[in-house]
């Protein structure tokens, strides 16, 4: 029997191959590729990356991932909608940008946050604070979740049950957002913006600050902001 052929009969002599000579199988099941080759993002780098989830078995919309944060926050209002459950006192103090402290209304342990089937169960800081989100991903669910998160082509993918998930953002959204269970956008309103008076708008959706005039985002675009 030729090499060619032990490899192609045996699997894992032909990975132990690869990994040998720093290559790998693109058709390993396990492998997360991003195909980025002449690609443009999907969105102004303004928007956030949002995906609806489930906490406690109820869709959770305006769920943003930041991998940039140390640690999950959720609205005290959504805490309230998920019928006020027991909190734990938090040991943290969140530091804003500039260092401010600030300390959570209390800690919600082992949440579980499901997406696709796979729940991973986080603690999750709660704030008595105005947000523009109800729900804030950080690096803790993405190391929980093993997941990979594209903001250039507005896709995540991790492991689940042998096989790779991908979620688009542009997709990924239920057709029926307007359900009695589910945790609906904050803030929702006909204004899209708020003059700050200083030549700035606060422009909620985008979940930040920019100059006058605020950011020109295709109505097309509505639902994903």
């Amino acid at each position: 029997m030729s090499a060619l052929e032990v490899l192609q009969s045996c699997p894992t002599q032909h990975k132990l191959l690869l990994s040998t000579i720093g290559a790998f199988d693109i058709q390993d099941s396990n492998l997360i590729i991003f195909d980025l080759e002449n690609k443009t993002p999907r969105l102004p780098h303004q928007m956030s990356f949002q995906i609806p989830l489930l906490v406690k078995n109820r869709p959770f919309y305006r769920t943003v991932i930041d991998e940039g944060a140390s640690t999950c926050i959720m609205s005290i209002q959504c805490w309230r909608s998920l019928g006020s459950p027991t909190l734990n006192q938090s040991p943290m103090i969140l530091k804003d940008f500039d260092s401010r402290g600030f300390h959570p209304f209390g800690i919600l342990q082992d949440l579980p946050l499901g997406v696709e089937g796979k729940t991973v169960n986080l603690d999750v800081e709660v704030v008595d604070a105005p947000l523009d989100y109800n729900l804030l991903l950080s690096c803790s669910w993405s190391y929980a979740m093993n997941v990979i998160v594209s903001s250039i082509v507005r896709l995540i993918k991790f492991p689940h049950n042998g096989k790779i998930v991908t979620i688009d953002q542009l997709t990924y959204f239920s057709s029926d957002p307007a359900s009695s269970e589910s945790i609906q956008h904050v803030n929702k309103t006909t204004i899209p913006y708020k003059d700050d008076g200083v030549g700035l708008v606060k422009y909620s959706s985008l979940l930040g600050t920019f100059s006058f005039p605020p950011p020109n985002v295709s109505p097309s675009l509505q639902p994903f902001i």
